[in-house]
């Protein structure tokens, strides 16, 4: 009976808890898109002197707004998808002064436009991101002049290298396969790959709109061997109709060496436009270079240095081989070399800063050229 009482008397082992509701599943929300704005307003003063025939032209001078880029890019969904679209109404008329002759027989110096992008519209395009290559589809530039390639608010010298501006440094509609295939982590890419196919017509134009069955196949490639040194190639050609006026072919080799403080950057651009001259279809061989150096004092002062030549036509030394007539026009169809020092005060590195460059072009026909130019620009 004790033991019977004992065993009654045991308290009855508890119950086991019951188990927590699971919390109901919610679906992660997508990142939202990022958006940035930016721009860059760059304003010259520019001077320019023409020696004709051992005197000089009265020095005609003139206030530009040379860049007024307003631009807005970023994700759509992050990592999947990007946009660019980038305008610059500052590029609608640019004008030059030129020595004309007046009714009365004597000449001077007066400034003409010239309608050289009839938009204001610079990029417009979307780029689909993935692991091995982003593809991108609109308006962008060719891959043609590094320095073309790189942004404006960036350039050593208030304006590109005359080789540049003359072979590349353009804007076409096309679609292009990019990648930074060797990724340095966190100091710049290693390796990288551009490959393009372009329309080919003129940007902003009639031409442009109604096609052709020319297009043009571009590729750059980059390496990086060291976080200084960048070394480039680049190559260019019309594919269909390449007999017709307006083919064209490029070829170029790119370095840039940036020890420490200093800067040695160059290119040398071959190509081969198809012009008609003479009532004939032909093709002209051009060449053009540029090698400039630099050095940053202090973080603010960047004295620069700039040798380059261009010849749109290697073959033939006639003034007017192309049937430019004389003036402004024929002198950019010339052989010219160019020199030029300048430099730039970093008011806050290229986001702020003030340029200033003296240059002279001497022709191998059209009277040689000085000029000077003060700039000053913002980049947001």
């Amino acid at each position: 009976m004790p033991l019977l009482g004992a065993a009654a008397a045991a308290p009855a082992s508890p119950l086991p808890a019951p188990a927590a509701a699971a919390a109901p599943a919610t679906e992660a929300k997508p990142e939202a898109p990022r958006v940035e704005l930016g721009g860059l307003v760059q304003v010259w003063w520019a001077g320019q002197q023409q020696s004709v025939e051992g005197d000089r032209d009265p020095t005609p001078s003139y206030f530009r707004v040379r860049r007024a880029e307003l631009r807005a890019r970023g994700e759509v969904v992050p990592g999947v998808a990007s946009f660019g679209v980038m305008i610059d109404p500052a590029r609608v008329v640019d004008s030059d002064p030129e020595r004309v002759t007046m009714p009365d027989g004597t000449e001077s110096t007066s400034r003409h436009s010239t309608l050289r992008t009839a938009s204001v519209l610079q990029d417009a395009f979307v780029t689909f991101i993935s692991p091995w290559v982003d593809v991108t589809a609109g308006q962008f530039k060719i891959p043609i002049s590094w320095e073309g390639t790189q942004s404006s608010s960036k350039l050593l010298l208030p304006e590109r290298a005359s080789s540049s501006t003359t072979f590349g440094d353009r804007r076409d509609l096309g679609v292009k396969l990019t990648k930074c295939v060797v990724d340095r982590e966190g100091s710049g890419c290693a390796a990288s790959y551009w490959l393009a196919l372009h329309s080919g017509e003129r940007q902003g134009t009639s031409e442009e709109l109604a096609g052709s069955a020319r297009k043009d196949v571009a590729l750059r490639l980059e390496g990086s061997p060291l976080p200084w040194l960048l070394v480039g190639a680049a190559a260019l050609a019309s594919v269909g109709e390449r007999d017709a006026a307006g083919a064209r072919d490029r070829a170029e080799l790119d370095l840039r060496v940036t020890p420490g403080d200093a800067v040695l950057q160059t290119e040398w651009i071959e190509a081969r436009d198809r012009v008609t001259s003479g009532g004939t279809t032909v093709w002209r061989r051009g060449r053009g270079f540029y090698v400039a150096a630099g050095y940053t004092l202090g973080g603010k002062v960047q004295p620069v240095v700039r040798v380059g030549r261009v010849d749109p036509d290697v073959d033939s030394d006639a003034p007017d081989a192309a049937g430019y007539g004389t003036g402004a026009r024929a002198s950019q169809q010339e052989a010219a070399w160019t020199a030029e020092l300048g430099g730039s005060w970093l008011v806050r590195g290229d986001t702020a800063k003030l340029q200033l460059v003296a240059g002279r072009v001497v022709h191998a026909h059209a009277p040689a050229r000085s000029q000077v130019i003060v700039a000053g620009q913002v980049a947001f």
